[in-house]
């Protein structure tokens, strides 16, 4: 089962790089302000990129660094354990514009660009398996960067 996780996780990252690699990012016109409305009804979204980089290893355990280019600008969000993958347009969350989840062992964390008050806000979180007795957690995030 431990093989079977590994591999869909490995399908998954692949599928999101070749996705990464031939994505066209919608550029927003000078002057234009972000607001839940537009970005809820799929508006106008800044220029996003993700890149994921090894960082080692800690414990065994494989690390890897965020960082998120938002119009031109490189911000470095930080180290996960496990391997990253940007999150699909299907399962963002309301006012969610972009995401990245880094998953290890069923659990990880997820780097959520949100529009709040007519500004994005980039968020870290915690994203959590479900068993056959409890539901997955998804939550927690706090404000990593004010754009």
């Amino acid at each position: 089962m431990k093989h079977l996780i590994i591999a869909l996780v490995a399908l998954a990252l692949i599928i999101g790089a070749i996705y990464l690699i031939n994505r066209n990012d919608a550029v927003m016109p000078e002057g234009q302000m972000p607001t839940e409305e537009n970005a809820a009804a799929g508006g106008i979204a800044p220029a996003i990129a993700w890149e994921f980089e090894s960082a080692g290893e800690v414990d065994g355990i494989p690390q890897t660094r965020v960082k998120a280019f938002i119009d031109g600008t490189t911000h470095e969000l930080g180290v996960s354990q496990g391997s990253c993958a940007e999150i699909a347009a299907e399962n963002m969350q309301e006012n969610q514009v972009s995401g990245a989840l880094c998953w290890y062992a069923g659990a990880g964390d997820e780097y959520a660009i949100f529009v709040e008050n007519e500004r994005y806000v980039v968020k870290k979180g915690v994203q959590e398996e479900g068993t056959a007795e409890s539901q997955g957690f998804r939550g927690d995030f706090k404000t990593v960067l004010s754009l």
